[in-house]
């Protein structure tokens, strides 16, 4: 999967440079909404920072408007399937020795409103910075057995959150559109050790 989303990203390079000088999208004052597919990858600090975590993937849906050339604004959904933890070994406890299995997963799902300015070159491809702020939704699982002995703990939590990234759209026509992303997600307050940085590939429709 992730190579899969490096590989179909970089070659929206080529891509953009097909025609790049052949036509001029307008963007002012137009809808749009799309949605794709994300790959992620764990930055998580603190208490959450327990070793290596499993990368996840999840979908985007987003729906906006372009002010003008330059400037956008946009509702956007994400949704990420489960970061997964797991470790094992043997604990010494004079006189005996004890095996041991723990297990975590993190899910979580966000929404946020996103400004995004447009670099104002001609042409088919238009790159763009992201900033948004919005709030996040978030499900923590632990399960840990010593011997013949196991607890299971559940914590559900939600709070303000934020992004920053950067972006390439090429239109492919007057009214669709590819789009990369990379993006870091932030949390605030309760979920203040959720971050993460996103890998999206989405399809764009204007009307």
């Amino acid at each position: 999967m992730k190579k899969f989303f490096v590989i179909a990203i970089l070659c929206l390079i080529p891509i953009s440079f097909v025609g790049a000088e052949q036509t001029n999208i307008s963007l002012e004052k137009h809808w749009y909404f799309g949605g794709g597919f994300n790959y992620s990858f764990e930055n998580f600090k603190d208490e959450m920072d327990i070793g290596d975590w499993d990368n996840t993937y999840g979908f985007d849906l987003k729906a906006g408007y372009f002010f003008s050339e330059y400037f956008a604004l946009e509702a956007m959904f994400q949704y990420l399937d489960d970061f997964e933890h797991s470790e094992s070994g043997v604990i010494y406890s004079p006189p005996y020795y004890y095996s041991y299995e723990y297990d975590a997963d993190v899910s979580l799902y966000n929404f946020t409103i996103n400004g995004k300015g447009f670099i104002p070159i001609k042409g088919i491809v238009k790159p763009y910075g992201i900033l948004g702020f919005g709030y996040a939704w978030g499900e923590a699982k632990q399960k840990l057995r010593i011997g013949i002995i196991s607890d299971t703990n559940t914590e559900k939590e939600s709070d303000l959150c934020g992004r920053i990234g950067a972006g390439l759209d090429i239109f492919l026509s007057k009214q669709f559109a590819l789009e990369g992303e990379v993006s870091y997600f932030m949390g605030f307050n309760d979920i203040d050790n959720v971050r993460y940085t996103s890998l999206s590939l989405n399809a764009i429709v204007l009307f």
